[in-house]
């Protein structure tokens, strides 16, 4: 139960900077990483509440290194798309 909890928040944080850097940056492939950082997270919690351990283990840790790969690079992208609209102008 707290596990879910954790994962409904991670998820709606994670989808939330999808958005939101979709909106500022509109690099696809950042946000595929988002997208694929959330999806393993939750299929991990979903394969472990089915008592499939090891691979919801594995999916959970993968999803979350991939979430914080994601964040990084949306960040990046960010300040990189804020960068050259400054100079354009």
């Amino acid at each position: 139960p707290l596990e879910w909890i954790f994962t409904v928040i991670a998820v709606g944080l994670a989808t939330t900077a999808l958005v939101f850097g979709w909106r500022r940056h509109r690099v696809v492939w950042v946000t595929a990483l988002l997208a694929a950082g959330i999806a393993a997270l939750a299929a991990g919690r979903v394969l472990e509440t089915a008592h499939v351990h090891g691979a919801g283990m594995a999916l959970s840790i993968g999803g979350g290194l991939t979430l914080l790969l994601g964040h990084i690079f949306n960040i990046r992208a960010g300040r990189d798309r804020l960068v050259a609209s400054s100079l354009t102008t």
